[in-house]
């Protein structure tokens, strides 16, 4: 029963098959598999070392195929479009900006306790337009500045109301086999890693040559001790005035099937088979690991300066190409803003 609700095996499941479908109608997308085909032509069947587990039969391997690549394409063209992203960036901005009033602390509100239940019971999608309509004058606050930020986690939400959002400067696809040292080593943590090493890369190189250019110095060169190579000295980073105030944002993405491989279903041939095995050839050629990092700003201004930083930051990296986005399409304030009117 456990394997219908949450198939930790494989991943097909009724959780599985509820989402793709609602989310694929929702964005006017094909499905691409028959349900009501994977439920009449499932059956239970005994496979060593998991016991009783659910299988399918052998012709509709294709129709288990196609829900694999549905899923694949709803992550890819849905789940992580980067408009999408760039909403998630700035809600997890509103909530760190708005965590200093304690109506508002997530944090506290999921504390592991006997009132978690409840607490996490309160979590809806309400909480974007609570924090909008909040008095700033009437909160409760845990810091001095509380008040600040509860205005700047607000003009947050108004901006994504209005869609004044974080834009998408770039995308770095990551070559996993060229990066990869040992072959056990995940592709979400590779990428995880590659990603840390661009954000402190990024912000070092943009905290030098924004200090180059506001002093107006020449670079100097660095004396070589001992045969050493010179080392760029750090520069102590300036902290935000505001949450949102961050130059860029990078963020990850891994489409991999991890432990959910198509090559770990079992079919059977007939409905008296006691026994279900694999078709890993089936499989084999498809759903190869996909990851990139994309690079945001609050600050379209900045666009450039960001671009041209990640471009420096990965030159000669190998296992890193580096693709710019498109432009965003401009907002509706931003078109009315530059369209001239003529009263006749």
């Amino acid at each position: 029963m456990y394997q219908i609700v949450a198939n930790k095996l494989n991943g097909i499941d009724a959780d599985k098959l509820d989402y793709l479908a609602r989310d694929t109608h929702s964005a006017a997308l094909n499905l691409g598999f028959s349900v009501d085909r994977l439920i009449d032509f499932s059956a239970i069947k005994n496979v060593e070392p998991h016991g009783l587990i659910v299988c399918f039969h052998r012709k509709i391997s294709n129709n288990v195929f196609n829900l694999f690549k549905s899923r694949y394409n709803l992550h890819k063209d849905v789940y992580s479009h980067t408009v999408v992203e760039g909403i998630e960036l700035m809600i997890a901005d509103v909530f760190k900006a708005a965590k200093s009033t304690k109506r508002f602390n997530l944090g506290k509100m999921l504390e592991f306790n006997e009132q978690s239940l409840q607490n996490y019971a309160l979590i809806t999608d309400c909480i974007l337009k609570e924090i909008e309509r909040a008095n700033v004058d009437d909160e409760i606050y845990s810091e001095p500045d509380g008040a600040k930020k509860l205005e700047e986690a607000k003009r947050l939400v108004w901006k994504i109301r209005h869609r004044q959002l974080y834009t998408s400067v770039v995308e770095i696809s990551v070559n996993l086999d060229v990066i990869r040292n040992e072959s056990n080593v995940k592709p979400k943590d590779i990428v995880r890693g590659q990603a840390q090493d661009l954000k402190r890369s990024l912000a070092h190189y943009m905290m030098r040559t924004s200090q180059e250019d506001i002093f107006d110095q020449p670079k100097k060169k660095l004396k070589v001790a001992d045969g050493n190579e010179p080392v760029t000295p750090e520069i102590p980073a300036t902290p935000p005035t505001a949450v949102s105030d961050e130059m860029f944002r990078v963020t990850t993405r891994v489409f991999d099937m991890a432990e959910f491989n198509p090559k770990s279903i079992h079919f059977y041939d007939q409905m008296d088979q006691k026994d279900g095995t694999t078709m890993p050839h089936l499989f084999s050629s498809h759903f190869q690991p996909e990851a990139f990092i994309r690079v945001y700003t609050s600050k379209k201004d900045k666009l450039e300066t960001v671009k041209d930083a990640v471009q420096h930051v990965i030159e000669g990296k190998k296992g890193l190409n580096m693709y710019v986005l498109p432009k965003a399409r401009r907002s509706r304030e931003e078109v009315n803003a530059s369209t001239s009117t003529i009263d006749l």
